[in-house]
């Protein structure tokens, strides 16, 4: 719990009588009139989604993953029709949106919470340094498998679902793989 002290939490670790330890809110002074009144601290918004988005990422981690990455997926397509310019000219492509948000809500959690898990314990048994990490996942990410794998996957789960049979799939994916892996790089 001495993360939550460090981001400036409005939570306290408190022991109670039992032995066992219990959240509770801080509390500020403040004054009616010439006399002192302990109110709770309310935390910003912010702090608080990021509290409760980091107990559910615990308690459920595919499932918090599933909403986000179907949101951040369906975000991302809109954001790339609308700075491709393809909304000016064709209008919103709605099937393509649907498709991005079921790939990342859907097919794509999974496989990366496998991914990040595996990475994080190489990153530990290999006994890299904090901050030589960030480094060498990118490194691992990017040009020993996980580009490779998941860009294959993505191109393939996204022509399934364009109702592409297995060597329309095929031909898909060993059309646009090495470009999209030199656009990533």
């Amino acid at each position: 719990m001495s993360w939550m002290r460090n981001m400036g939490s409005p939570l306290v670790l408190f022991r109670i009588s039992s032995g066992r330890s219990m959240l509770m809110p801080k509390f500020s002074v403040r004054w009616k009139g010439t006399t002192p009144v302990s109110v709770p601290h309310s935390p910003p918004i912010w702090k608080r989604f990021v509290l409760v988005y980091e107990r559910n990422l615990a308690k459920r981690p595919i499932i918090t993953k599933s909403i986000t990455g179907g949101i951040l997926y369906g975000l991302g397509d809109i954001m790339g029709q609308k700075l491709s310019g393809q909304t000016d000219k064709k209008g919103f492509d709605f099937p393509r949106f649907f498709r991005a948000t079921i790939f990342g809500g859907v097919f794509y959690p999974l496989p990366a919470h496998l991914h990040y898990n595996f990475l994080e314990s190489l990153t530990l048994r290999m006994g890299i340094s904090v901050g030589k990490a960030p480094f060498f996942k990118a490194f691992m990410e990017q040009f020993v498998y996980w580009s490779y794998l998941s860009n294959a996957y993505y191109h393939a789960v996204l022509g399934g679902l364009q109702g592409m049979n297995t060597t329309q799939i095929y031909d898909r994916v060993s059309s646009t793989l090495w470009d999209t892996l030199k656009a990533q790089w």
